[in-house]
């Protein structure tokens, strides 16, 4: 086995140490897609609006009230989903900041090569060490035999 080997698990890529970023560029898009369909809706809940103001300016104080009622709907809850976008992206950002200390990609990506390399030398050890006690158990079982049967054969037939 070489050092390569221990520090890089067959098959291994590197795709591994992009996962996160694979889910945090989907979480991303998600919330991206969130607010842009947010967006569309809201617009289009404008543009029926407008279009209802424009179409019955004669209409009653009741009427325009409900109008002015459901634009700071509108507005409330975009106000709801900009917050909880925002307490998205702080969380995503805190979560980048804790993984990369300073900022720092390389020394992170290092950190955990570093892990790895530790782990297969340890898992490595343990099974080295396993190998040499059962091979001397083996040895000590085989030597015992063999001096039992030796021990019967200077004592002689019964």
């Amino acid at each position: 086995m070489t050092a390569a080997d221990l520090t890089r698990p067959q098959g291994w890529t590197g795709e591994e140490r992009r996962g996160i970023d694979g889910v945090t560029l989907k979480l991303m898009s998600e919330v991206r897609a969130a607010m842009e369909a947010h967006e569309r809706k809201e617009a289009a809940t404008f543009q029926e609006l407008k279009a209802e103001i424009r179409e019955n300016r004669d209409e009653s104080d009741a009427r325009h009230a409900e109008v002015l009622h459901r634009f700071e709907s509108m507005q409330s809850s975009t106000m709801v989903m900009l917050q909880a976008n925002n307490t998205t992206a702080n969380e995503i950002h805190k979560m980048f900041k804790e993984a990369f200390p300073e900022g720092d990609v390389a020394a992170h990506r290092k950190a955990h090569e570093h892990w790895i390399a530790k782990d297969l030398a340890e898992k490595e050890f343990w099974l080295k060490l396993k190998q040499d006690v059962v091979k001397w158990v083996v040895i000590a079982a085989l030597s015992w035999v063999g001096i039992v049967i030796w021990a019967a054969f200077i004592k002689g037939p019964a």
